[in-house]
């Protein structure tokens, strides 16, 4: 939930304003999850970037360097980064001294960015960075306003704007949620899986417990508050396999403590797997687990289905991603008077045939273009017939 608030000039990132953080970590938790999100970031940025065959040295220089410390390649990735974990990117854009063009453009983390509140005609004039949000009370944390970018001359007195770019959702007027966001609680899921599993281990792979305590029931406060201290110092995937010391005076009143093998705890995790990478996958709409390297058992595919496959999702997927960070940053390069950048598309793992095939398949020229050769000029068929008629 994304709520203002009277005594804030910006609004909360969620319920404890750091939304983004929990976005992060089940990124770095989960193995299933990241892999799909690494190899969407490679897909995006594709191979590269290139514009018209027309020579043009300005554009040259932009994508080389779009901050004097960057190019335009890595400042791709990193903004196509952002808005496939969090559903957004954000770019500062520094203006030159006259205003007429933008002298430098730079990432900045789309997590420390915070919106502010919406004026009466539902625009965001300003946001707000901090290096921190957990500790934004600190002075070395302090937010810091940034005026938000705008085509408007009359509005670019601050050298420095930022363009804040985010995906539409209905109803969300600050923050974006990401593409993933139906498959949330199954990327939690993994990442407990996994914790189950080491804890388990960590802990000597014993087995979960019951406990029954023999010395009379206490009153129903009593036994809540009892349930609650051990609930909250055993429960969860951290205390998997756990076992619990008691102490007692009298041998007849001891605690009674049975072990509960039956439940198989651990089997029933393993099952869930299945369910969790399906729907991660559905979450990321990813139609064929192979195309983001991710192998499963008793799934072969052949060329054509995976060739589908990946078309399928370049189109639904990939594309429209690209088409969102070109658009930002081709109204730079209009803005500078430069050329339109495209994106080098990415191509689908190709299959290796015989040479018997490719023989068959294929001319000589383009055997040779296919292994990096340059072409052969052969002499024209007529021409050798007419000389062969004239001598």
């Amino acid at each position: 939930t994304f709520n203002e608030q009277r005594n804030l000039d910006w609004v909360k990132y969620g319920s404890d304003n750091l939304f983004p953080n929990k976005l992060q970590e089940l990124s770095n938790r989960s193995a299933l999850h990241n892999a799909i999100i690494s190899s969407k970031v490679d897909n995006a940025c594709g191979g590269g970037v290139t514009y018209s065959d027309e020579e043009h040295k300005k554009t040259e220089m932009f994508i080389a360097s779009v901050n004097g410390l960057e190019s335009l390649e890595d400042f791709i990735r990193k903004i196509s980064y952002d808005y496939i974990l969090y559903g957004g990117y954000a770019i500062n854009v520094i203006w030159s001294k006259d205003h007429k063009s933008i002298a430098e453009i730079h990432h900045i983390d789309f997590s420390k960015i915070r919106c502010g509140k919406q004026n009466e005609r539902g625009e965001i004039e300003t946001y707000w960075y901090s290096k921190d949000w957990a500790n934004y009370r600190k002075a070395e944390y302090e937010p810091q306003e940034i005026p938000a970018f705008s085509f408007d001359e009359k509005k670019r007195k601050a050298a420095s704007q930022l363009m804040y770019v985010k995906e539409y959702r209905p109803g969300a007027d600050y923050y974006p949620l990401p593409s993933y966001v139906g498959a949330l609680a199954y990327i939690e899921i993994d990442t407990e899986i996994a914790n189950f599993h080491l804890a388990h281990i960590k802990n000597g792979m014993q087995p979960s417990v019951m406990i029954n305590f023999n010395n009379g029931i206490p009153t129903t406060e009593e036994r809540k508050k009892i349930e609650r201290q051990i609930e909250s110092k055993y429960n969860g995937t951290d205390n998997a396999g756990k076992f619990i010391l008691t102490f007692s005076d009298d041998k007849d009143k001891a605690p009674t403590v049975t072990t509960l093998t039956p439940s198989q705890l651990d089997k029933q995790f393993i099952q869930l797997q299945d369910t969790v990478l399906q729907n991660i996958l559905s979450g990321h709409k990813v139609v064929s687990p192979m195309i983001v390297g991710i192998k499963t058992e008793g799934q072969l595919g052949g060329a054509n289905e995976l060739e589908n496959a990946f078309n399928i999702y370049t189109n639904t997927v990939i594309r429209p991603i690209q088409e969102i960070v070109l658009r930002s940053i081709n109204t730079i390069t209009r803005i500078n008077g430069l050329m339109e950048i495209s994106i080098i598309p990415s191509t689908p793992v190709e299959f290796t045939f015989s040479e018997g095939v490719l023989t068959s398949i294929m001319t000589k020229n383009e055997m040779r273009e296919k292994i990096g050769l340059p072409k052969i000029e052969f002499p024209d068929p007529s021409s050798v017939d007419n000389e062969e008629e004239t001598e």
